[in-house]
């Protein structure tokens, strides 16, 4: 990670000058022919590693021979937990959802966010009042469809820094549309080497409460939300993906219209 920031470091990383120390728990090792030894050493790293920028350590030890032979025996490796690695930018782009209306005046909800490093699941779960079902160890209605999502990799961080936008409808990935009441979008991001059947093993947001009255969206502010949202409606009397037969009623008074101003 780059210093002072939750942003990957552009090449070239920064270097340290201070070298891990190699602890063995003997001086000498003699192995005669035929015979096979296992020895547990210690790698110290130094004192100016931060933790939180992923450092890596590498290196090599040198075993030398009584007949004058020499061996490099090469190491490397991280220098912090990687299952406490950050995997969502929650610091400087926090999930946020908002209010999208397309020119052909259809409603969304557009859910957006960043990662920092890439997840092999996150899932788009929909809470609410309704016939629930068992999801990592929460009660969910369903997920929002093509979620859970399989290996996603973190986003760009060039500028302009990229983020991840998804939009939502009301409907469930089972195809069922939800009736009008309060939901929220509960985001999951599975850490690294977390288990995947563990709920403690994600990283989680809970959006602000959603409102659908009579077709349109509500977006309500809620105190448990790390993201602060404005108040807003919209009208979802229309379905947001439009078929074939409705765009083609809609061109044709589109055309009406136009030659009847002609």
């Amino acid at each position: 990670m780059g210093n002072n920031t939750s942003f990957p470091q552009l090449f070239p990383p920064d270097l340290i000058t201070e070298s891990a120390a190699v602890i063995f728990p003997f001086d000498n090792l003699t192995i005669r022919a035929g015979e096979v030894a296992v020895v547990n050493m210690t790698i110290s790293f130094p004192s100016t590693v931060d933790s939180k920028r992923i450092p890596i350590i590498s290196g090599y030890i040198n075993i030398e021979s009584s007949k004058n032979e020499s061996f490099h025996l090469p190491y490397g490796g991280v220098a912090c937990n990687m299952k406490e690695v950050k995997i969502t930018d929650f610091d400087q782009y926090p999930p946020e959802i908002s209010i999208f209306e397309s020119k052909l005046g259809s409603n969304q909800i557009q859910f957006e966010w960043r990662m920092l490093m890439g997840s092999s699941i996150v899932r788009l779960d929909i809470l609410g009042s309704g016939t629930q079902i068992e999801a990592v160890g929460v009660n969910i209605l369903g997920s929002i469809p093509n979620y859970p999502s399989y290996f996603m990799s973190r986003n760009s961080l060039i500028s302009p820094a990229s983020s991840y936008s998804v939009r939502w409808n009301g409907a469930l990935s089972n195809g069922a549309e939800l009736p009008d009441g309060d939901y929220n979008i509960l985001y999951r991001a599975l850490k690294i080497f977390g288990d995947p059947n563990n709920n403690d093993d994600y990283e989680n947001y809970t959006s602000p409460v959603i409102r659908i009255v009579n077709g349109p969206f509500i977006i309500i502010n809620s105190t448990t939300s790390t993201t602060t949202t404005t108040t807003s409606a919209m009208n979802r009397s229309q379905h947001p993906v439009t078929s074939s037969a409705e765009l083609f009623i809609f061109l044709i008074v589109a055309l009406f219209c136009q030659v009847e101003l002609a």
